[in-house]
């Protein structure tokens, strides 16, 4: 009754404005990436007002988004991260994609679509810098998980390096033998053989990370001389482990480094991830991929597409 009194003393010709705004709940995908560009970083690299690369694996990604489902925000969250000029090849990195405020449905349909807009090189993915797979809906605990698995998951690598000295088959023979699951002069935490080593913090990276030394693994290294002053070399290393120091030591600061093994200057020319072990759907297993890459390249030249 007094809801009525009240709106029959409102005088007819006033009127009430409303606005209202609409959310939706944030969508979380997980996927997998390939880069196959050495100057495309994982996400935008801006320092004093520069661009480093041409764009980043995340705003390709979100120009697909934008494309297909426009979120107002797309943020990329990727199971680690690899250096702007090293290639993600193999099964790709896991990564899950932050979606804000959707206007359209992130439906198989629509993931579909989003996946074959960048196979088929549309928008900032005009040169094919990068391709995406396994795109599905997951919850917030599926990125959660990410995070807490990023430093904990073995990586594969292929690399082109150089020596100064004369490099032959028997000192490469050594060196696979050192890190060889039968032969290995080390034998790690789960009781597999393998080559330890320990790395302060790399120069390269010592103005954003902490001054401490740390023990990582080197498993099943395998080379393919190219001539005297290079090869190439693939190897599987625990988490954390950085491959450019394990090669050129860093003047010191990496024990054991191929350039100490090898008694010579060494250096990485280029550097590839080729594998990454986790529990996400495409992950790698330890022991299959072993005898993948060993029956399908180990005489293989040009199995790195150099």
């Amino acid at each position: 009754e007094n809801l009525i009194s009240i709106s029959n003393n409102i005088n007819n010709k006033h009127e009430v404005l409303y606005e209202s705004t609409i959310t939706r709940s944030t969508i979380y995908l997980l996927g997998r990436y390939n880069k196959y560009s050495r100057d495309i970083p994982q996400s935008p690299w801006i320092i004093d007002d520069e661009r480093k690369g041409r764009y980043s694996v995340e705003e390709i990604i979100n120009d697909a988004i934008h494309n297909i489902i426009q979120s107002k925000v797309c943020r990329l969250h990727g199971c680690g991260r690899e250096d702007i000029d090293v290639r993600c090849l193999g099964n790709g990195r896991p990564f899950v994609l932050e979606l804000i405020d959707c206007i359209h449905e992130a439906s198989p349909e629509n993931l579909l679509k989003i996946t074959q807009y960048i196979k088929d090189k549309q928008g900032l993915n005009m040169l094919g810098d990068i391709d995406i797979s396994n795109l599905i809906k997951v919850n917030k605990t599926t990125w959660e998980n990410m995070q807490n698995v990023a430093e904990e998951k073995k990586k594969a690598y292929s690399c082109l390096v150089w020596s100064d000295g004369i490099i032959t088959l028997d000192k490469l023979k050594q060196l696979e033998q050192m890190s060889s699951s039968l032969t290995g002069i080390s034998i790690d935490e789960e009781g597999r053989r393998c080559l330890e080593i320990i790395q302060k913090t790399p120069l390269r990276v010592l103005h954003r990370r902490s001054l401490i030394s740390r023990k990582r693994y080197i498993y099943d290294i395998n080379t393919i001389l190219i001539n005297p002053h290079f090869f190439i070399m693939k190897l599987i290393t625990s988490a954390g482990a950085y491959v450019k120091e394990f090669v050129h030591g860093d003047i010191g600061r990496t024990e054991p480094s191929i350039s100490a093994i090898l008694d010579s200057q060494t250096d990485i020319l280029q550097l590839d991830v080729i594998g990454l072990f986790d529990q996400f759907d495409g992950g790698y297993d330890h022991d299959e991929f072993i005898n993948n890459y060993n029956n399908n390249t180990s005489n293989d030249t040009n199995a790195l597409s150099w």
